[in-house]
This record gives C-alpha cells, sequence and structure tokens, in this order.
C-alpha cells in the first residue's frame, strides 16, 4: 500500500498552477531540494525527493536556475534539475557597434553580472585572454545565449 502511495505522489504533477522558476545552488542536496518544495506547498512531502531519487540514483541536480511546468510530476522535475536545462537568454550584439556599446548592451539586460564595467580596453582584453590593445574588433556581432550570473 505505501508503494501505491508513493507512486501517486511521485507521477501527480506538483502543486503549481502556471511555470514557476526554481534555483538549484551550488552545493544543495536532494534532500534540501525537497525540503524547498516542500516548504512552497508543490509537493505535498519533502520525503518525497528522497524516494524518487533512490528510484533513479543516476539523477544528481546540477547548478541553475530552471523552469517547472505544472504538467511536471515530481520524477519529471528531478529529471530536469539533473538534466542541466537551465533557462537561457538571449542578447543581440550588432555589427558596427564598438565594444563599449556591447558592454553597454549586456549592462542593460539586468542580469548580468558586469565584471568588466569600468576597466580599460587593455584590461578587457587581458581578461579575455586577447594578446591585443584593445578587444575593438575581436567580437562577432551575433545574437548569444548565456545563464543566469
Amino acid at each position: 500500500m505505501a508503494g501505491g502511495l508513493a507512486y501517486h505522489y511521485l507521477t501527480k504533477p506538483i502543486n503549481i498552477t502556471e511555470p514557476v522558476r526554481y534555483q538549484v545552488e551550488k552545493g544543495v542536496s536532494g534532500i534540501r531540494i525537497g525540503q524547498q518544495l516542500a516548504e512552497r506547498g508543490w509537493i505535498e512531502h519533502s520525503l518525497l525527493t528522497r524516494i524518487a531519487l533512490k528510484l533513479d540514483p543516476t539523477l544528481v541536480p546540477k547548478v541553475g536556475v530552471y523552469e517547472l511546468q505544472p504538467s511536471m510530476n515530481l520524477i519529471e522535475v528531478m529529471a530536469l534539475l539533473d538534466s542541466g536545462d537551465t533557462i537561457s537568454y538571449p542578447v543581440t550584439l550588432l555589427e558596427g557597434k564598438t565594444y563599449k556599446d556591447y558592454l553597454i548592451a549586456l549592462e542593460n539586460v539586468g542580469n548580468i553580472k558586469m565584471s568588466l564595467k569600468g576597466l580599460s580596453g587593455e584590461k578587457i582584453a587581458e581578461k579575455m585572454g586577447l594578446n591585443v590593445v584593445s578587444p575593438e574588433g575581436m567580437l562577432l556581432a551575433n545574437t548569444y545565449r548565456y545563464h543566469d550570473g
């Protein structure tokens, strides 16, 4: 009977009505993920993640921000967290712009940690591992995808 009950809770959709973001932080355990999901009311009990991880010990949550869907069950959530398929964002760098324009565009996105702000072109090139005096002309116009951080 306990097995049937566990199966029911592992395979029923999590308790959300719209897509939500969930962040797995560095060093967090499957047990802590279960506690967080239960605290938010998304699953009935934190022990359910332990059961899911015992059923498939190859599942190892990866650091990142994930989008959980209302149709997902706990097993699918744990598989997503194992996949490393985190939310990514696009940023487009336009042709004909300078590296300074690119830095401004990246800063305006809002969720990028800007570690090059205020540095000279020479220092930026050095940090990028470029053997040039300035990064000017070294950045390709394109649409890039990045993750939080």
